[in-house]
């Protein structure tokens, strides 16, 4: 086992010009474990980087298949942040096929070696390690799927078809090294190798037009065990080559490498076999090629000489650089060798180039510094072309250790450079072990980098063994430019223009800046690499960074199976775990759960505990519960659902600001340790609010008045004020009308963290007064991380692709108050005719909203989340697979959430506007609605300046300015009047008459009237009285129409009628009967006289099916359906005949 090292270092790279290489992200696979292998070949080609895994073990099953191979891709997003997206398998995988020994890409395209893979292309004939490729295509929604299997037309036994691959544009070259047979497959000689070129026609198949070996092949050439190609040449190393000197002694794997060209005819001709000028045994040269343009180069890694042909350094390596002249022919033009040459480094083990720039590897290198010797470490040298081939700089593994062989597989693209590193045992925070598991780093020579690091030594200078820190964002200006950083605390820009900026660091959580927390740099040349000043920080406290969110997309009444989503976080900005995390979900008592996809037990009063476990920082926990509504919920009306994570330390929670307090005059006296809470609700038509000082009676009195505001509808009523003693409460109570009633208490100033105690009741009383969606004009009391309030309401459809601002703020123009944190959800639907690969939100967040304090929420799919550039948001859900909603509406749609804190102190009359674009795959985005928000203080006074009495009484309701009073009390109106001058109305309503509402329990009927005389009557036999029916409820005696006359105060009135059908329909000669109705849960059919085979199937109000089942030659038959309580509709079918009957569910 390879010893573990714990190293933090950095390349530290002038400011000056010149095109620096800095490593911006190391890699691993997603689900890396041992001897997988990861970076043993790599490519890259613009935003899009392949790497071979070929020890990936695949489990099917129960069953593991050993060295089957794996490859996986990366793209790069458009913050310069790498990122996998997809891993790709062969479709007839099998054991120690090693399914990326070489892989290589170009542009849509693909190809995957597995050399040691045994069937052929149909799956047929078994060649055990005959080898093969695979070629993937990238298609509309950015998925790459297998287009092809490629084997060769003359494949054998041990051939390793596919230990070295190469695309370019439409041209695959494929190296098979140990293959025996000439082109014509007429002279065998063993191990000779040979290439073949496959080519893409029009209908997109890739057909082999050609097999290329050397004219002077021999035994053991191993001619084919590298491979390159570029537009119209290909170049082919044979590092076994004899070299046959004079007197006709053979010295052994000297090596060589063959140049092809295409000639216009479209056969490939050798036009050069390069050879070293200064080559002998065991060189190897041609171990590796690479070809672009008029350059190509060769590596020699066991070759022993400087580049003058001095110095023996035992297999320290080098690389010999071939150019096209003027006249086509290929000629060497330099040797190269790295400038810390030591015996054993293999430097030219691997090669890659793109026109005049060169990445050369020396896996087995170990010197970095002076006394920092590693072995097998690995480095790899960036190289180029000015006049004649430089070396630019040296390059190694931040985290290197010995025999990581950093740089065994190299490639290079533009200003993007990859190195694998398949013995690497670490993950990307060096915390998790796997050996062997293999990774690769990205470099790039352009840009502006910088990073965030732990400054352990608090002195403003970063050390190596300082640690960068993750997810740290810093805002640069001009441009308002968002950067944050990745898993090694280091953030990246493609390019800015010329020109002096500033960069402004973030500061929140439990961290404290040990450097100025803005500074500056200069961009001179914005075509090479520039490092911008770094950020240290120090943790003030251990402390967990605790977040929860909970989302439900829509509320359906009488429906099953609705979605609840939930996340619970500790945020990467933390500095401790949270552990023993657990969730309390509080659910409105109209809705139920039904399954979750977590273990949950009930505590009562519709609460729920779900165990998470512990969250280390940056981890979070996602589950979802299925529940329903019931059909008593109204359309319109809002339910809310409340969930708290726990547990959570004090150290945790951020000051709040003070908020406007009216007239009350502000406390500045110190926390008194009081904690206020507030209740509301409805009772007897009687509307509740508590106010409770949860603090300690004596330690926790309140010092200071604190102001309490109730709205009515949306509009300031009353401005009241409240001092309470410890455990102390206090009761409001009104006579409920309908209207929608809010109720906040302020907390002391200084109270910890950031609670607004509130309670909204609406539907109170009379339900015509009633206007639906006032109950979210307010902000919940969940700005405190560890809770989050998700009120909605209760609608039969949304509308797809839409964002909504939470709270929606006061009246048309949204009013809110300042410093009110603001919730957003992104909705989106899939009304396309296909599924859709890919979505991508993009939202550009308001000037007026802090950056810094955007935390994404619970979303309907896994997805990436970024901030970069000016202040965009960017959710990426990869490989969605989101289905169109012609095919399946309920699983097309998607959401998104976040929130953001308003930059603080606002002014009057801000406006903050919000929308997003939605990207389907490739098509144009879907724009949402753009949400508004208008800034004002002066909602926290009453907006009254008259006062008047209103005195009504009366047998019949009161009905004034549209409202309509059933019940005395009384109750309170605001009039708007002419000049701004509005009227406050208090109406003393003496409603006289009794109360006229009814509650329906089948078969029992209610009277909402208390003590007044009751006389229940037949409304279908001319309002007949029932005899001895006087009491305030009535048990109907089976199917009809009933009412009840009321006597009260000297007022006489009747009630609506409520009429029972159950038998709706029936066409069968016998009766049939179910009871109980109302039933609980379980339920009795009595098919009387029917035989034969029955189907029964019971319907919700809306027609949905919830239930079905057949039988046969039953009469009695017992139903447990296992539905909520509603009213429902029970289908009987039998040879053409058909029963409906209606059932209740209590």
């Amino acid at each position: 086992m390879k010893k573990i090292t714990t190293l933090f270092a950095i390349l530290i790279i002038t400011l000056g010009y010149g095109q620096n290489w800095n490593e911006i992200i190391k890699i691993v696979s997603s689900d890396r474990s041992e001897y997988d292998e990861f970076g043993v070949s790599v490519s890259i080609s613009g935003s899009y980087a392949v790497i071979g895994a070929p020890g990936e073990g695949v489990v099917i099953g129960s069953d593991t298949i050993p060295g089957a191979g794996a490859a996986y891709i990366f793209r790069m997003d458009d913050t310069g942040n790498w990122f996998e997206v997809q891993k790709i398998q062969s479709s007839d995988l099998n054991v120690n096929d090693n399914f990326g020994t070489s892989v290589a890409i170009s542009g849509d395209y693909i190809v995957i070696g597995a050399s040691y893979e045994d069937e052929d292309a149909l799956l047929g004939e078994y060649i055990s390690n005959a080898g093969s490729a695979y070629v993937f295509e990238r298609n509309e929604s950015e998925i790459w799927e297998q287009k092809q299997k490629l084997v060769a037309s003359d494949r054998g036994l041990a051939d390793i078809f596919g230990s070295s691959v190469s695309i370019s544009g439409n041209v695959i070259i494929i190296g098979a090294p140990n293959e025996d047979e000439d082109a014509t497959g007429g002279t065998t000689i063993s191990n000779s190798g040979s290439a073949y070129i496959f080519q893409r026609n029009e209908s997109g198949v890739w057909n082999e037009i050609q097999k290329i070996v050397a004219p002077d092949r021999a035994e053991t050439d191993i001619f084919g065990n590298s491979v390159s190609i570029s537009e119209t040449y290909a170049i082919v190393g044979a590092s076994g080559k004899e070299l046959e000197i004079v007197g006709g002694t053979l010295i052994n794997n000297v090596g060589a490498a063959y140049i092809f060209e295409k000639h216009v005819s479209g056969i490939w001709i050798m036009v050069k076999k390069a050879m070293s000028s200064d080559g002998s045994e065991g060189d190897f040269f041609g171990c590796s090629v690479a070809i672009s343009g008029n350059n190509s180069i060769i590596g020699a890694a066991a070759e022993n000489h400087d580049a003058e042909g001095n110095n023996n350094m035992v297999s320290s390596g080098s690389v010999y650089l071939f150019e096209r002249n003027a006249y086509g022919n290929w000629q060497q033009f330099q040797k190269i060798v790295a400038s810390d040459r030591q015996p054993g480094d293999n430097f030219g083990y691997t090669v890659a180039i793109d026109h005049e720039i060169a990445i050369i590897g020396s896996y087995a290198e170990g010197n970095l510094l002076p006394g920092d010797t590693l072995i097998n470490a690995g480095a790899a040298y960036i190289f180029r072309k000015n006049g004649e081939w430089q070396q630019l700089q040296k390059i190694t593994a931040p985290d290197r250790d010995d025999n990581d062989f950093f740089s065994v597989s190299v490639s290079i693209s533009g200003s993007y450079a990859i190195s694998g590193a398949w013995f690497e045992d670490h993950d990307l925070t060096g915390e998790t072990y796997a050996e062997s598991s293999g990774s690769a780093y990205i470099f790039n020579s352009k840009g502006v980098y910088g990073m965030f690091y732990m400054d352990i030594n608090e002195n403003c200078e970063i050390d190596g063994y300082e640690a960068g820190l993750p997810l740290r964002m810093a805002i640069i200006n001009p441009g308002n430019i968002v950067v944050t950083a990745n898993d090694a605390g280091m953030w990246f820009i493609d390019s800015l223009l010329p020109g002096g900026y500033s960069i402004t660091a973030d500061t929140s959580g439990n961290w404290q800046i040990t450097c100025p927390v803005t500074q500056y740099f200069t961009v001179v040349h914005p075509d090479s690499a520039l490092i911008a000043p770094y950020f240290g920080f120090i943790s003030t406290q251990p402390c967990s960074d605790p977040e929860i969110s909970v989302f439900m997309p829509i509320m359906r009444p009488c429906f099953d199976n609705q979605s609840i989503y939930l996340q619970a976080c500790n945020q990467g900005l933390a500095t401790g775990p949270l552990n023993d995390a657990y969730v309390v979900l509080e659910l409105d008592p109209l809705i139920t759960i039904n399954s979750s996809t977590v273990p949950y037990s009930s505590i009562g009063e519709n609460l729920y505990q779900f165990n998470i476990g512990d969250l280390n920082p940056g981890f979070c926990f996602d589950f979802w519960i299925s529940s329903s509504i019931s059909c008593s919920a109204i359309a319109g009306q809002t339910l809310c659902l409340n969930a708290n994570l726990f547990p959570v330390d004090s150290c945790a929670f951020e000051s709040i600001p003070e908020i406007p307090t009216g007239s009350i005059t502000p406390c500045e006296l110190p926390w008194d340790h009081s904690s206020l809470s507030v209740e509301g609700w409805c009772q007897n038509d009687s509307i509740y609010f508590t106010v409770t000082n949860t603090g300690d009676f004596g330690d926790g009195d309140m010092v200071c008045y604190s102001p309490v505001r109730i709205y009515i509808d949306g509009v300031l009523v009353i401005l009241d004020s409240v001092l309470l003693a410890g455990s102390e409460t206090t009761t409001f109570v009104f006579p409920g009308d309908g209207r929608t009633w809010h109720f906040e208490a302020d907390q002391h100033p200084l109270h910890p963290g950031s609670s607004h105690p509130n309670a909204t009741v609406e539907l109170c009383g009379n339900e015509e007064n009633w206007t639906p969606g006032i109950a979210n004009y307010f902000p919940a009391d969940d700005e405190d991380p560890v809770n989050d309030i998700y009120c909605s309401e209760v609608t039969a459809s949304y509308d797809p692709n839409d964002k909504t601002g939470y709270p929606h703020g006061i009246g048309e123009e949204h009013i809110i108050y300042p410093d009110v944190q603001l919730q957003y959800v992104i909705r989106f639907q899939n009304t396309g005719t296909d599924t859709a690969f890919t979505v991508v939100l993009l939202d550009t967040l308001d000037v007026d909203l802090d950056i810094f304090s955007v935390v994404k929420g619970v979303s309907s799919h896994n997805c990436d989340f970024t901030i970069y550039g000016p202040r965009i948001l960017k959710w990426t859900f990869s490989n969605i697979l989101l289905p169109d909603s012609t095919t399946n509406e309920p699983e097309s749609h998607g959401f998104a959430t976040f929130t953001v804190d308003q930059n603080p102190g606002l002014t009057d009359g801000t406006q903050i506007f919000n929308k997003a674009a939605i990207y389907f795959d490739f098509n144009d985005p879907v724009i949402t609605n753009s949400t508004s928000h208008i800034i004002d203080r002066d909602y926290v006074f009453p907006s009254w300046t008259e006062v008047s009495v209103v005195n009504y009484e009366g047998c019949d309701a009161f009905t004034y300015n549209e409202y309509t009073y059933t019940q005395p009390g009384t109750y309170m109106q605001l009039v708007e009047g002419v000049g701004g001058i509005d009227t406050l109305l208090t109406i003393e309503a003496n409603v006289l008459g009794p109360d006229l509402r009814l509650t329906v329990s089948e078969p029992v009927i209610t009277s909402n009237a208390n003590e007044a005389n009751y006389q229940w009557v037949d409304c279908v036999n001319s309002y007949s009285p029932i005899a001895g029916a006087t009491a305030q409820s009535f048990t109907a005696p089976g199917e009809g129409s009933y009412a009840v006359i009321l006597s009260q105060n000297g007022c006489v009135d009747t009630t609506e009628c409520i009429s029972f059908t159950q038998v709706i329909e029936n066409n069968f000669d016998s009766e049939i009967s179910l009871y109980p109705n109302p039933a609980d849960e379980t339920f009795i059919i009595d098919l009387g006289g029917i035989t034969g085979k029955v189907n029964i199937f019971i319907t919700d109000v809306l027609g949905k099916e919830v239930f079905a089942g057949d039988y046969s030659d039953q009469r009695i038959i017992s139903i447990n359906p296992g539905i909520s309580e509603g009213i429902y509709f029970v289908n009987i079918n039998s040879e053409g005949r058909k029963a409906v009957i209606r059932v209740v569910i209590n």
